[in-house]
């Protein structure tokens, strides 16, 4: 076996290595198994379809080509095991059904179509496959890649929406989200996203007979070779995809996450009963809440003490606060606070707290006594636990920037300006 170790070739070499070093990591790891050894799985399996590719790049196809055809195929897998893989991510705890084995099916028939090809020897099986020259492509190979890139872009699409489902339960039970969601697994499937794109475009180009970028160059190899690259960065140093952060488990349905929040004294005001509805009518907004049994008298009860906890005590100044804390000191289970923030406030858990916390910084912003902090500082007293998701939240509730806020207040009281 000759291979020409040019520039190109180097770095594809160097993304197979690198995938395989990741996937070893990753079989060394504890914690959540089932998600790392899937996502092993997805790096063997880039790392193999590269050096693949390396070896059709050189001819091999000509030479060994049971070798290059045992290889092949594999693009089946990336994103069924990209979809498990966030999947089984966010349900640790989920135990491996056999119904999973269904995504794999497509794999399954694509290398069944190829026994043949190991049935004869490889002077037969080079004749047959120089034939095409003349008879043209099988019409399976070209079909193959309108599935397998259909394939791709569909579990792609899955796997957004897993993890936008995933984020939006975590706002029913988190006040403060930034280390446990999967905004980077998010940021990792757009990008392959736009690789099966391309994949995509190029077997419409197939079709119309040219080749992508005229041949000269295997753009999709390329690609893959940098998303182990880029998967290498932010395992390796920024210790995300690797990390034992753990994932919680689903607890509650999401609610509606667009709602517009409510101020703690509209809240006490807008509690009494709708037209034609009694305090002993069930306090449900939704479906979910139809068989818990709070009326809505009891969720009067229940949303006074809940207000007068958070005026009072002010837990939301807790950074790591979370709905079954707030349950405990209420006595109340998680189930129907949850119901009495969706259905008397509506907002969820996560609004509901950092509208205190936006509440308790513009109060020290326009404070003279506390003029002299910075911002950041008197955000992190609030409760918020970064910058980046302090100054997302704060013009969510406000419209400006914390900066903008406090010049507006500058500007009314003229007293002199804190920085970060």
């Amino acid at each position: 076996m000759s291979i020409s170790f040019d520039g190109f070739t180097i770095i594809l070499l160097f993304g197979v290595a690198q995938g395989l070093f990741l996937a070893s990591l990753l079989l060394g790891r504890h914690g959540n198994k089932k998600a790392n050894r899937i996502l092993a799985a997805l790096m063997v399996s880039y790392s193999i379809f590269i050096f693949n590719a390396i070896l059709f790049n050189n001819q091999m196809l000509f030479r060994h080509p049971q070798l290059v055809i045992a290889l092949d195929g594999l693009p089946f897998l990336f994103g069924p095991l990209h979809f498990l893989y966030a999947k089984y991510l966010i349900a640790s705890n989920k135990k491996f059904s056999a119904k999973e084995w269904l995504h794999f099916i497509p794999f399954i028939i694509y290398k069944a179509y190829n026994i043949p090809a190991y049935l004869v020897s490889e002077r037969e099986l080079i004749a047959y496959i120089k034939g095409w020259e003349i008879t043209g492509r099988p019409f399976f190979l070209d079909f193959s890649g309108w599935v397998v890139s259909l394939q791709g872009l569909t579990y792609m699409v899955l796997t957004i929406i897993l993890i936008k489902k995933y984020n939006i339960r975590l706002k029913e039970v988190y006040s403060s989200i930034d280390k446990i969601n999967l905004n980077w697994l998010r940021n990792i499937t757009y990008m392959t996203f736009f690789i099966w794109i391309v994949v995509f475009v190029e077997n419409v180009l197939i079709l119309a007979g040219r080749e992508f970028l005229g041949g000269k160059l295997d753009i999709i190899s390329l690609l893959t070779a940098i998303f182990i690259y880029i998967m290498g960065y932010l395992g390796l140093s920024k210790s995300e995809i690797f990390s034992q952060v753990r994932v919680p488990e689903r607890k509650f349905s999401p609610s509606r996450d667009d709602l517009q929040p409510v101020t703690a004294e509209s809240s006490r005001q807008g509690i009494q009963p709708d037209d034609g509805e009694t305090e002993d009518d069930p306090a449900q907004a939704s479906p979910k809440y139809e068989k818990s049994g709070l009326t809505l008298k009891r969720a009067k009860t229940y949303l006074n003490q809940l207000l007068d906890l958070m005026e009072q005590e002010k837990p939301f100044q807790n950074s790591e606060l979370t709905l079954q804390d707030l349950s405990d000191k209420l006595s109340i289970t998680t189930h129907n606070l949850s119901q009495v923030i969706n259905t008397q406030l509506r907002q969820n858990f996560f609004d509901f707290v950092n509208q205190y916390r936006v509440e308790e910084v513009k109060k020290a912003l326009g404070s003279p006594d506390k003029q002299h902090l910075k911002i950041l500082s008197i955000a992190l007293d609030a409760g918020f636990n970064s910058k980046t998701s302090f100054n997302t939240i704060f013009k969510k509730f406000t419209n400006h920037t914390p900066t903008e806020y406090r010049r507006r207040i500058l500007e009314k009281g003229g007293v002199p300006s804190g920085k970060y």
